[in-house]
């Protein structure tokens, strides 16, 4: 199991980009904002993205996360559950998951506790946006370990994402969900 968590700002193509390496691959895809969409839809949030939207969910996540840190354990616990079913399915492949996360305190946490590595997919266009939240206005605010530059064709970035993916399968390193982290997270 490789864990990639990817990042950069709305409209640059990421899901696209993932989408697109699930072609040939096991792949999972994951966003930290999503437990915290399943809350607000249940409080009256009727899943636009638009500017006062964005801020809600970022500012929904923030005060989660400093309550009982149910974004990334939600996170951690959706991975879990993944793997276990790929255990029991009995499947061979490797597979890689794709975590979607805009903080970069969260990413370095992803990455310390999980062995995950980050990417940012980068197009210039909507990076010239002034974002409304911190979340948004802190994308570059980390090294990340892979850089993607969608600034070509769907057929670009369709070959980008496949030698990508050549490349992952080809590195060797330890991503690890541990059960007592999991326990933990319960």
């Amino acid at each position: 199991m490789k864990i990639i968590i990817i990042n950069g700002y709305a409209g640059v193509g990421k899901s696209t980009f993932v989408e697109m390496c699930k072609k040939d691959y096991l792949v999972t895809e994951l966003s930290t904002i999503d437990p915290i969409k399943d809350i607000a839809s249940k409080i009256g949030w009727n899943g636009q993205k638009e500017p006062k939207d964005r801020k809600f969910l970022s500012d929904l996540k923030d005060l989660l996360s400093r309550y009982n840190d149910y974004p990334f354990k939600a996170t951690i616990n959706s991975i879990y559950a993944e793997v276990s079913f790929m255990e029991l399915l009995k499947v061979d492949a490797e597979e890689i998951f794709f975590v979607h996360c805009r903080e970069p305190e969260e990413i370095e946490r992803f990455k310390n506790e999980l062995g995950a590595r980050s990417l940012i997919i980068r197009r210039h266009g909507p990076e010239t946006v002034t974002q409304i939240n911190h979340a948004d206005n802190n994308v570059f605010n980390m090294v990340y370990d892979y850089t993607i530059f969608n600034e070509g064709s769907l057929e670009d970035l369709e070959k980008t994402a496949k030698e990508f993916m050549e490349k992952l399968k080809s590195e060797d390193w330890e991503s690890h969900v541990e059960r007592s982290y999991y326990e933990l997270c319960n």
